[in-house]
C-alpha cells in the first residue's frame, strides 16, 4: 500500500524501513529519481506512473528542505 500523505511517507521510511532521512540519503535518492536515464526511475514510472513519481520527488524535496539544506 502506498503512502497517501507526506506524513505517512515519512513514517513509512523512518519507522517501518528504519531509514533516517539524512541529507545524504535524500540528496542521493533525488538524484536518481530525477535522472531520466536511471533504470530504477524507468521501472518506477512503468509500475506507478509519472504522477506518483512527481509526488514522491516532492516529498523528498520537502524532507530535504526541512533538513535546512
Amino acid at each position: 500500500m502506498f503512502s497517501e500523505s507526506y506524513d505517512e511517507w515519512v513514517k513509512c521510511i523512518t519507522i517501518k524501513c528504519e531509514i533516517p532521512l539524512t541529507t545524504t540519503f535524500l540528496t542521493e535518492r533525488l538524484e536518481k529519481l530525477r535522472d531520466p536515464n536511471e533504470a530504477h526511475t524507468h521501472r518506477y514510472i512503468a509500475l506507478y506512473g509519472q504522477q506518483r513519481l512527481d509526488q514522491v520527488i516532492g516529498w523528498f524535496e520537502r524532507a530535504l528542505e526541512e533538513q535546512g539544506s
